[in-house]
């Protein structure tokens, strides 16, 4: 697990979040990446087995649909999968 700070800007958390995880990605040589951000933190895993990144994601959605944090977002397979924040212009 690797433990970052986001930009200020909460408006590109979300872009932030997937650069990381290209980053990771390309670092690690293509394996099981995922994240999970809240406000301006974001938690980018790392795994090598299928398996074990299959539960984490599970965990990580489950943990996402009980948390009460007004901008948050899980991340798999470098795209958004969910999230709370609310829409430029919305």
């Amino acid at each position: 697990m690797i433990y970052q700070h986001l930009p200020n800007n909460k408006h590109i958390h979300e872009e932030a979040v997937s650069k990381k995880l290209k980053q990771l990605r390309t670092a690690s040589e293509g394996r099981f990446v995922c994240a999970y951000r809240e406000n301006d933190l974001a938690f980018l895993f790392l795994t090598k087995a299928q398996v074990i990144f299959h539960r984490l994601s599970k965990l990580l959605s489950s943990y996402h649909g009980n948390s009460q944090h007004k901008y948050k977002s899980l991340h798999i397979r470098n795209l958004p999968v969910h999230s709370d924040a609310p829409k430029v212009g919305a």
